[in-house]
């Protein structure tokens, strides 16, 4: 059963270039935007690199954004296919990101 990592972003890029240096950042993760619709109201880029999926979220639109806490920033979901494998992807995907000086980054959850 695949776990997932949750890390929020702020930044003052706009998702698709924040998509470009995310996938920079971690070693060259293509990331496309996301068609499928499987994210609702939440505009997304998707990478798959291996066995691990990264779903990059912007803000939805004010209209549609019904979380208790809304923010600009972006949230990075990253599915892993066990526990293990997560703790070992948070701890890296954090360092990798935190050196993006346009980035302020936190592990949520």
């Amino acid at each position: 059963m695949a776990k997932s990592i949750y890390i929020e972003i702020k930044t003052d890029m706009n998702l698709a270039h924040a998509a470009s240096i995310v996938g920079r950042a971690l070693g060259e993760v293509s990331f496309q935007a996301d068609l499928s619709g499987d994210y609702e109201e939440y505009p997304a880029f998707v990478a798959v690199h291996g066995l691990r999926k990264y779903v990059l979220l912007g803000a939805p639109a004010s209209e549609d954004d019904i979380r208790d806490h809304p923010t600009d920033g972006l949230q990075l979901r990253i599915e892993e296919p066990d526990e293990a494998s997560c703790q070992n992807t948070a701890a890296e995907t954090l360092s990798a990101l935190s050196a993006v000086e346009a980035f302020d980054c936190a592990r949520l959850g």
